[in-house]
């Protein structure tokens, strides 16, 4: 290391890099909460997409440098135009983070990524027997594919965390 001081000081200037690359600026603030909030999302995720190698870098530190806390300053601007509470904005920029830094991890982790992890089911060598739920789910579910999924998962916690939020 003969431009930073160690291993840690070089994992924070990637994180930098990476959060650097969030872009809320597309994002529409006349949308509605709900929308505002999926879009917040998705512009997270895409920015940790585009360096899928560096996504378990960024699972090992919290945003604590002025580069890492940009996009989260943004976001609890535009969370607190939207209404919420500090405290309320705060619980959201957490969950959903650690919603989209974790799924986003689940998607490039290359153990997955090299089994092919594209279905619900297969040859799992569950019995009936003793997970008929579990059976059910795999057998007459349809698998959305990642990006569906992630979509699905967003838009409940956002509508949970921010539009049932404002309601109160």
């Amino acid at each position: 290391y003969y431009h930073v001081p160690d291993k840690f000081a070089l994992e924070d200037l990637i994180f930098d890099a990476v959060l650097g690359e969030v872009d809320f600026s597309a994002i529409d603030p006349g949308l509605d909460a709900q929308d505002q909030g999926v879009a917040m999302g998705h512009a997270l995720r895409r920015a940790l997409l585009t360096h899928p190698n560096t996504v378990p870098i960024t699972l090992t530190r919290s945003a604590r440098t002025p580069g890492q806390l940009r996009p989260v300053e943004e976001r609890l601007g535009r969370l607190h135009r939207l209404g919420l509470e500090p405290t309320d904005a705060i619980a959201e920029v957490d969950v959903i983070g650690q919603y989209v830094f974790g799924t986003t991890l689940a998607y490039v982790n290359p153990v997955a990524a090299q089994s092919g992890a594209t279905s619900t089911g297969g040859d799992s060598g569950i019995e009936p027997e003793e997970f008929p739920n579990l059976v059910r789910a795999m057998t007459e579910s349809e698998y959305l594919g990642w990006d569906r999924m992630f979509d699905r998962g967003l838009r409940a916690l956002v509508h949970g965390l921010i539009v049932d939020r404002l309601r109160a």
